[in-house]
C-alpha cells in the first residue's frame, strides 16, 4: 500500500512470490500513481497502478492527475512494456460528457 499519511487515496502493487527476484524499481509517483519495473524475458515491464479522482474532484488536481501519469508513461522506453491498471474513472469537466481517461 502506498498513499498519504491520512489513509485515504493509496495504491499498492502486489506480485507474485516468485517474480519478486525480477523487480528492479519501485516508485511512488505520488499518492495517486504507483509504478514497478521488473524484467520480463528480454524486456522489461513497467506495471503502473493508479487511482484517478472521481468526477467531483477539483479540476486542478485531475489534471495534475493526468499529467503526472502521462509524463511518466511517456518516459517508458518504446521497446519496453507496459500495463496501466487499477481505477481510471476521472473525468475532465462538470458533466459525464466532458473528456474521460
Amino acid at each position: 500500500w502506498s498513499g498519504s499519511v491520512e489513509g485515504r487515496n493509496g495504491v499498492g502493487i502486489m506480485v507474485k512470490e516468485d517474480l519478486v527476484v525480477e523487480v528492479f524499481e519501485v516508485k511512488r509517483l505520488n499518492d495517486r500513481v504507483m509504478t514497478i519495473a521488473l524484467k520480463w524475458g528480454r524486456k522489461i515491464l513497467y506495471v503502473f497502478s493508479v487511482y484517478a479522482l472521481q468526477q467531483g474532484g477539483p479540476e486542478k488536481e485531475k489534471r495534475e492527475f493526468l499529467e503526472k501519469l502521462s509524463d511518466n508513461i511517456h518516459d517508458i522506453p518504446e521497446e519496453d512494456l507496459l500495463m496501466v491498471l487499477g481505477d481510471m474513472n476521472c473525468y475532465i469537466g462538470s458533466t459525464r460528457d466532458g473528456l474521460r481517461m
